[in-house]
This record gives structure tokens, sequence and C-alpha cells, in this order.
């Protein structure tokens, strides 16, 4: 039934619907990651995060690929980590540097470093969960994907910026 549901609805619909889901996935991980910091402190919360990443994102990656029908390479790499963002809620990322084998990406907003500082909880240390979704991801769609995190909290960053990942495909 729901897939006739789904079906019937308008594409603006189905988007706003997967917009809504991604919002939906960002705010659980969030709550819940709240939930065991506030339970049983920072690094505890930290260490299940890097786990649960260590996962997920194997599973989210081949399942993007074969969904998508992607193939590799950069563009589909690209593709790929750009779905991640909708899937996440997240904003688009911005391509700072590109050339065939080699993008470096640009994070200018982040809704959960934003909403943690909005609720006074200070940054939190994504570089490490972060690395596990976009390298996963990308070698689920690629296996010469390498991504290499140039900047993410908690290093120090510049006001306009909260992370920048390189991607990178070895020998082409």
């Amino acid at each position: 039934m729901l897939k006739t549901n789904l079906e019937s609805l308008s594409k603006k619909t189905l988007i706003d619907i997967i917009e809504m889901l991604g919002k939906n996935w960002i705010s659980v991980d969030g709550f819940w990651y709240m939930g065991v910091e506030d339970t049983f402190g920072s690094e505890a919360a930290l260490k299940l995060d890097v786990k649960m990443w260590e996962r997920q994102s194997v599973l989210e990656g081949r399942r993007l690929k074969k969904v998508l029908g992607l193939e590799g390479g950069m563009e589909d790499v690209l593709k790929a980590l750009d779905f991640v963002n909708c899937i996440h809620g997240y904003p688009d990322f911005e391509i700072e540097e590109e050339a065939p084998n080699r993008s470096v990406l640009v994070y200018k907003s982040c809704p959960v470093q934003e909403a943690r500082l909005r609720l006074g909880r200070g940054e939190f240390a994504c570089k490490e969960p972060a690395y596990l979704c976009y390298a996963n991801t990308a070698a689920a769609v690629d296996p010469r994907a390498k991504v290499r995190c140039v900047s993410a909290p908690p290093d120090e960053r510049s006001s306009d910026i909260w992370c920048r990942w390189e991607v990178i495909i070895e020998n082409p």
C-alpha cells in the first residue's frame, strides 16, 4: 500500500519527504548521541558513534551504489557523497578544488554543529565518525577512492568553513 501511495505523489512532494527523512535521520542520530553523552560522557558517546559509523557507512555506500547504478570514478563517488548529505539532512558541499582524480569538498554550514552551539553544548569532535562515513561510502562506490580529512572539528577552523575533505581516486 505504501509503495502505491508513494507512486501517486508529485516529484516535489517526494523530494520534500526525502529532505524531511534526512532531517529526521540526523535528529535521531543527534538525540541518541546527546543521550549517551549526558548519561555516559563525551568520550563514550564518541566511541559508540565511531562504532556505528564503521558499519552504517559501508552498508549505506553499498546500497547507494546499487540504487543509483554507480560504477566508480570521481563523478560517481561525488554523487554518492552528495546523496549521503541528502540522506543525513546536511547541506550540499562546495567543491573548492576539482581535477579528474582529486576534489576538495568544503562545508560552510553544519546543522549538527550549529545546533550544538545553540544548545550550549560546544562543538562535537566529528572528525573520526565523519571520516568513516565519507571514506567508507567512497570506497564502496570505487575501491580506489581515498578520503583525507583536511580539517574538521576538533581541529582549529576558519570562521566560515566547518570542514574540508579531500577525495582522491588512486591509480586511475
